[in-house]
């Protein structure tokens, strides 16, 4: 009889066991789908061929109806990060150079033929406001050769951190992208920037027309409609 309630009372927990087993399967499932179509309408993307733009839907902020600020990640592509990585790691020992221009190595162009001129690499000193009359800050700058990247420059001397804090920075940069605080003004058809220094100023920063058919557009658009659920307005 023992050995019979035992058995009985093993079965009973294993039959519970497995139906708590299943029900908390069944219960995951309803739970992760819900959670996975919410992941999907947290960030509007926007890649393109150099970069990827992403907003993070999270971080609105309303103004007032049809006005918000909203955090802009702007990340490079694969290609264009090696690529800035490996001009970060060519900069960097130049600022044991005089002052003076040096030609970019040939070996540094992984992204193709340039389709700009091919400028000399420069270092300068330059007169900050900070840390003094008798402070020269070094720089090494080098204006990228392809069309939509822009320029890198590198201090050699930084005030306020050390050169290998410095070069840190400049590699998270590079893998993290850069974040920026945008305006949009879905009824106006305006979009604006926010800096540090206007954090919490939103009534005074500079917007900008929207101007149908531009690349700004897009990303206005897109932006607009998942924040505001309507097509905003745009200057013709």
């Amino acid at each position: 009889m023992a050995d019979g309630v035992e058995k009985t009372a093993t079965g009973a927990t294993s039959r519970v066991t497995l139906v708590a087993l299943i029900s908390a399967t069944v219960l995951g499932i309803a739970i992760c789908r819900p959670f996975a179509q919410d992941m999907q309408n947290t960030f509007v993307e926007f890649k393109e061929e150099k970069q990827t733009r992403t907003y993070d839907l999270r971080t609105v902020i309303i103004i007032e109806p049809g006005k918000f600020v909203i955090t802009e990640t702007v990340i490079d592509s694969p290609d264009v990060t090696r690529f800035k990585l490996k001009v970060l790691d060519t900069l960097r020992p130049l600022c044991a150079r005089p002052v003076g221009s040096y030609p970019a190595p040939t070996d540094i162009l992984t992204l193709g033929p340039p389709d700009m001129p091919v400028q000399e690499i420069e270092v300068k000193l330059l007169d900050p406001s900070k840390g003094g009359a008798n402070y020269r800050l070094k720089v090494v700058s080098w204006l990228l050769p392809y069309f939509g990247i822009g320029d890198k420059s590198y201090r050699c001397n930084p005030p306020d951190r050390t050169e290998g804090e410095e070069y840190v920075d400049h590699r998270n940069v590079i893998l993290n992208g850069t974040k920026n605080k945008i305006i949009f003004d879905c009824n106006r058809g305006l979009i604006g920037e926010l800096f540090d220094e206007q954090e919490n100023d939103y009534m005074n920063i500079r917007l900008y027309p929207i101007l149908n058919g531009t690349w700004v557009a897009g990303y206005y658009n897109g932006v607009c409609r998942m924040v505001t659920k309507k097509d905003p307005y745009v200057l013709e």
